[in-house]
């Protein structure tokens, strides 16, 4: 269990360090609204499906939904067969925001790992490579993965 809880002391921090606020223009939003940006990355959603692959409910999501709409970042539309059902999809200005993001992200990263070794990069790679491999063995397994509950944002 030691070994466990030092990863699990290590990578928020190493992620902090990876990552600061100062070069993320999305550094501002709080973490479910960026989780669901994520999501919304990959394809657009309606609000039920996103709401499932959150593991959260339909109205936590409905607020935050409007939170982002507000903002600018996410955009709804109506099925065309079906009226009443609406989607959720990023809108340009989220699209290119986190491109913004993922570059100076890469860009942090890059300057990080100039100062290892090519040995010690490679180890890294290869050893984070295998620990998410290790912890996708529940998908394959059939195991339930570990979820994260969200809680709707209040303010």
């Amino acid at each position: 269990m030691g070994q466990a809880k030092r990863l699990e002391k290590l990578l928020p921090k190493l992620l902090r360090c990876l990552h600061t606020p100062n070069d993320d223009p999305l550094a501002e939003l709080p973490m479910t609204q960026l989780r669901i940006i994520r999501h919304l990355e990959e394809t657009s959603l309606t609000p039920g499906a996103l709401a499932a692959e959150m593991n959260t409910t339909l109205g936590a999501v409905t607020q935050i939904i409007s939170r982002l709409e507000e903002a600018g970042l996410v955009i709804k539309s109506t099925d065309e067969l079906d009226r009443r059902v609406r989607h959720l999809a990023l809108s340009d200005r989220a699209k290119l925001l986190l491109e913004k993001r993922a570059q100076s992200r890469a860009q942090r990263a890059s300057e990080v790992l100039a100062r290892m070794s090519p040995d010690e990069r490679r180890d890294l790679m290869a050893a984070l490579e295998n620990l998410l491999d290790v912890s996708r063995l529940e998908e394959i397994e059939g195991l339930e993965p570990l979820s994260i509950t969200i809680e709707s944002e209040r303010g």
